[in-house]
């Protein structure tokens, strides 16, 4: 079974789903097939990369994005196919959030980009003739062919230069870049990184956390945006701060991030990384669970085969951080 990182990077969803996209004009892609639940129209959302360009395509899917509100780490950057356009680019990790109506066409109400992280490149290993691993923010980071860039290549990527990096992580703090954005060749004196996590090893009296081998010291940050104003173990926030150390952040603010906003869609696509079983019939991508069944299909692969480093995609209706799968299919 394919690993994290021998995975192919972009995303391909059945025609039903509702998935990442780039608002355009032109191009080719078929409108969404199928109808709504019960031919009432349904809720619907989706995670995976953008894949091209041209009136809402991804995944060969045309998609309405003329009326939705575009976010960027956090922050509402407008609404319309222009802004998607101008804030988004091909191979970034995307959230979308809608509707399909009966007739099966698709309506985006809200995308959602954020990237990994940003910071400064610290190591560059070449891994193979296609392959190199980064380390940015102590952070694992491979770049492949699978791998798009804006405003660099992958062979100018060096030591020093500041990247955006969006992709596909995992528990051990690897991360299959699918984006990569050139932002500095150098941080400039006082600039800020960020990068998104799930807290771990919180130590409520150093007021620290840990985002795999990286401490976050957030003693003088900002925690009004955060429920209780404090970081709880198990939340995936975003930390942005100053490098004190090469291993810790002194944080300025801590933002709560959110894989799903509104946390129910009767029809949900995600992809990602199995990160572990929980028992029988369930298994962890992030933060959720999937939980499967007699009636779960399972394409191109077995359910013997969903083990922690397999990267799929499911299908199915999510309620209270879990889905109910439908269909889990490999990754292609």
């Amino acid at each position: 079974m394919r690993s994290l990182f021998r995975l192919k990077l972009m995303a391909r969803f059945l025609p039903a789903a509702l998935a990442a996209c780039l608002a355009g004009c032109g191009g080719g892609g078929t409108d969404m097939a199928g109808g709504g639940i019960g031919g009432t129209g349904y809720t619907a959302a989706s995670v995976g990369t953008v894949e091209g360009f041209g009136s809402v395509i991804v995944g060969g899917v045309r998609y309405d994005t003329s009326a939705a509100e575009v976010f960027v780490d956090n922050r509402s950057v407008g609404s319309g196919n222009a802004v998607a356009i101008q804030n988004l680019a091909v191979g970034m990790v995307v959230r979308v959030e809608g509707r399909v109506a009966e007739d099966g066409s698709a309506r985006a109400e809200r995308v959602y980009f954020g990237r990994n992280l940003r910071g400064a490149v610290e190591s560059v290993t070449d891994l193979d003739s296609v392959s190199r691993q980064a380390v940015i923010l102590g952070q694992t980071i491979i770049l492949d062919d699978r791998t798009s860039y804006s405003n660099t290549t992958a062979a100018s990527v060096g030591v020093g230069m500041v990247l955006d990096v969006s992709g596909y992580d995992d528990e051990t703090g690897g991360l299959a870049a699918t984006h990569v954005n050139r932002v500095f060749d150098a941080l400039p004196p006082g600039e800020e990184v960020d990068i998104r996590g799930v807290v771990q090893n919180r130590n409520a009296q150093a007021q620290t956390y840990d985002i795999h081998g990286l401490t976050v010291d957030y003693s003088a940050a900002d925690l009004s945006a955060l429920p209780g104003a404090a970081p709880e173990n198990g939340q995936l926030i975003r930390a942005r701060g100053t490098r004190v150390a090469a291993d810790r952040l002194l944080a300025s603010r801590l933002e709560p991030e959110e894989e799903f906003g509104s946390g129910v869609f009767e029809d949900v696509y995600l992809e990602g990384i199995v990160a572990r079983g929980q028992a029988p019939g369930e298994f962890a991508i992030g933060r959720y669970t999937v939980r499967t069944g007699p009636e779960t299909d399972y394409n191109n692969l077995k359910p013997q085969d969903v083990v922690p480093g397999t990267r799929v995609v499911v299908r199915g209706a999510l309620a209270g951080r879990v889905i109910a799968a439908r269909n889990v299919s490999l990754s292609e």
